[in-house]
């Protein structure tokens, strides 16, 4: 049975109304009742009153099975045979129970007499009288979160924490309440369960999206979620590269050009001093060694320059060599002991440059169908890689491996180390900033009591400290593992902070140059002396 067409109209036109239904027949009603619910014709400021005339079970069995009857504010006027009509209603929280009650009865003679103190349509849901409330949630710290502890009987039972669980324990105090929580196994069944009404409320921290709406209502929009993406803090340079990393591409190659026209420019001008028939080879090897070996700061031979003009060029020639070891020697001291990390992506824009795909939860799906169905050509790329999978931590430490609250509390919780350092980290930019609130059914008629609290909770500020205490109380305790991890592993009694030492990872670019040097160094020894070998070996013979 669907959902007649005229439904939002006649909803509208229900709203603080009283709607009569009449029949005799069971079957019309039930089929009503559930007609009514699927096409959402009441809400809880309706009064429906049901005019019949059935048994007392069947009537009992009718209005305590259905939602419309039960739950929301539904009187039912049944006629009997001695003329008289008694008014029924069921209350599903009152202090024996669930009961159906009989709040009095009309006959023309003596009008109308309530039996009760309840008023015939009474306000059901501003105290439970301690009955049980099914909801459901899931494991998503610092908003819910679950552990098993130790009771006094020996028994291991559950207990709660977060900020949505103290919220929901705050309401249930207030309206007197006992949870109830519901067994799920991901995000969709929390709220599969609230569109079946298993569930009354799913007291977790939802985004608000209009095609979620098309499913479920949402509560008081506590919170604005500010979706953001973590990705793998990008990885430092290599180190054996370090050498070269301290200037710039450019500056190495007019250094190196200079380098080179140096000794070119003291060779023209030794040739034009009509020297040019003195100049040897060995004299040219000896002019480039000696440009060389100032430029790393070795001595110069002055007898070498012996004209004024070579001198002033070998001067020229010292400052810039002075000022580019300077240079290159505290950049390289620098990027030894403060690495800087190359850039990284913080916005939407430069996401769906960067990366292959986005991870996310089983609950993504939702986000997937908004992004797509977006006209932003960015928000569509970024739903075609949107990938739906993995649990978040599984994501977080794939993220870590291939390249705002939640990821907050979850990388202070396990990916942070005993300094505080990160290896993980949240873009600058949100995705998109959008209400959040908890799901309950279509109409609920207990929602305005929730938003009461709910909005007192924002306007207290109670909330955000919450969340704040929760995400800091992660931190320390994150903190405090990993040093004691630390202590245990190095038998130490205390790490003490203090210089940064260099290990050999640091130094892996000298290493390998001087490795690289007495290889080529032995390399040529063994060539000379190949050749001066056979030399010696043919002047013999001969």
């Amino acid at each position: 049975m669907g959902r007649p067409p005229q439904a939002p109209s006649i909803s509208r036109l229900s709203f603080a109304s009283v709607s009569v239904s009449c029949s005799e027949d069971l079957t019309f009603l039930t089929s009503f009742a559930e007609r009514s619910l699927e096409g959402r014709l009441f809400v809880w400021t309706t009064r429906l009153l049901l005019v019949t005339r059935l048994a007392l079970s069947d009537l009992r069995d009718v209005l305590s099975s259905r939602w419309t009857f039960s739950m929301m504010n539904t009187v039912a006027l049944n006629v009997e045979e001695n003329g008289r009509s008694s008014v029924y209603a069921h209350m599903p929280y009152s202090r024996e129970g669930s009961q159906f009650l009989k709040l009095g009865s009309w006959s023309r003679k003596f009008r109308l007499f309530l039996r009760s103190p309840f008023e015939i349509f009474n306000e059901k849901y501003e105290n439970f009288h301690g009955g049980y409330v099914n909801i459901t949630s899931g494991v998503w710290a610092p908003f819910w979160d679950e552990k098993e502890v130790m009771a006094a009987d020996g028994s291991k039972v559950k207990e709660y924490s977060g900020s949505d669980f103290m919220a929901l324990d705050t309401i249930a105090k207030a309206l007197n309440f006992r949870i109830r929580q519901v067994p799920t196994k991901d995000f969709v069944e929390v709220t599969r369960k609230v569109e079946e009404r298993v569930s009354f409320i799913a007291s977790i921290y939802y985004v608000v999206l209009v095609n979620r709406l098309e499913r479920h209502d949402f509560t008081y929009t506590y919170q604005f979620s500010y979706e953001s993406f973590c990705l793998a803090k990008p990885g430092l340079r290599p180190q054996w590269e370090s050498l070269y990393y301290p200037l710039a591409h450019q500056v190495w190659a007019g250094t190196v050009t200079v380098l080179v026209i140096v000794p070119l420019v003291l060779l023209v001008m030794a040739h034009l001093r009509g020297r040019w028939d003195a100049v040897r080879t060995s004299d040219l090897c000896k002019l480039f060694l000696e440009v060389f070996k100032t430029f790393l700061g070795q001595n110069l031979t002055q007898s070498t320059f012996r004209a004024t003009s070579a001198r002033l060029v070998v001067t020229a020639w010292l400052v810039f060599s002075f000022v580019i070891g300077v240079a290159y020697r505290g950049n390289l001291t620098a990027s030894l002991t403060l690495p800087v990390y190359p850039p990284r992506p913080e916005t939407v824009a430069d996401l769906v440059e960067t990366v292959e795909r986005v991870n996310m939860p089983s609950y993504g799906g939702d986000w997937k169908t908004f992004f797509t169905g977006s006209d932003s050509p960015i928000f569509q790329a970024l739903g075609n890689l949107l990938f739906i999978g993995p649990s978040i931590h599984e994501g977080l430490n794939l993220a870590r491996e291939k390249n705002l609250r939640y990821l907050e509390y979850t990388i202070a919780q396990d990916f942070t180390d005993v300094n505080g350092q990160t290896k993980l980290y949240i873009g600058k930019n949100p995705i998109f900033p959008s209400p959040a609130a908890w799901p309950v059914p279509h109409d609920a008629p207990y929602k305005p009591q929730l938003d009461r609290y709910l909005m007192m909770f924002v306007e207290s500020g109670l909330y955000n400290k919450w969340v704040e205490d929760l995400i800091e109380k992660a931190r320390r305790e994150s903190s405090r593992k990993q040093e004691q991890q630390k202590k245990n592993d190095q038998g130490t009694e205390h790490l003490e902070d203090g210089p940064r030492a260099l290990t050999v990872r640091h130094m892996q670019g000298p290493l390998m140059l001087l490795g690289f040097g007495l290889g080529t160094a032995a390399l040529i020894f063994l060539a000379e002396f190949s050749l001066h070998w056979r030399f010696l070996c043919a002047l013999r013979q001969t």
